[in-house]
């Protein structure tokens, strides 16, 4: 990796500015961080077989340094952020959708069972049953979210995080309990959820 940097155009430029300054040498270092260390695949193969997980975890780590070396002062003690939300709206939904969906785990188990008669819940991929049950919630109990964006958003994390044949499971299921749910007027959106 570092004859890749050495030898890359980013150090060539950077060692023929004049003005080597605080703000162009941390924009140097943005810059080969987000061009060469982040596509490095020595590297990414390195952590995954450290840890079989880093796949999930590399777009958040990548962000949180490249947060870090962006706020990176030359006058004040710097540490690495950690700040996962982008605001505190995000972490307040992230939080309401979590305890929302451990607090009805039961229900949303019932519902997803009905719709699924061939399938025991204890087949169904874990992670396609977390992925229904948020999407089930919302639903049911965010009434500012329009139903489309939520199976949307669904179906979208479904083709990141689970198997290929996921998202047509989700979309399935999804589709056909919010139809059932509208029938028996479950489902109260508000005028920005109706859209």
């Amino acid at each position: 990796m570092f004859d890749e940097i050495y030898n890359s155009e980013l150090f060539e430029q950077y060692e023929s500015l004049n003005n080597l300054n605080f703000e162009n040498r941390k924009q140097i270092v943005i810059d080969i961080f987000k061009k060469i260390i982040v596509k490095n695949e020595f590297l990414y193969q390195l952590y995954e077989d450290e840890e079989l997980g880093w796949v999930d975890d590399f777009p958040l780590v990548n962000t949180l340094f490249l947060n870090y070396l962006k706020s990176y002062n030359e006058s004040k003690k710097n540490n690495i952020p950690l700040k996962i939300f982008s605001d505190k709206e995000d972490k307040k939904f992230g939080l309401k959708l979590f305890k929302s969906v451990i607090n009805n785990d039961n229900e949303l188990d019932k519902i997803i069972s009905e719709f699924t008669p061939e399938w025991e819940n204890e087949r169904i991929a874990v992670i396609d049953l977390i992925i229904l049950k948020m999407c089930l919630t919302e639903f049911l109990n965010f009434p500012s979210i329009p139903v489309k964006v939520s199976i949307n958003e669904y179906i979208e994390i479904s083709k990141n995080y689970s198997s290929p044949e996921s998202s047509n499971f989700i979309n399935g299921v999804s589709n056909n309990v919010f139809k059932n749910l509208k029938e028996k007027e479950l489902i109260k959106k508000n005028e920005r959820g109706s859209q």
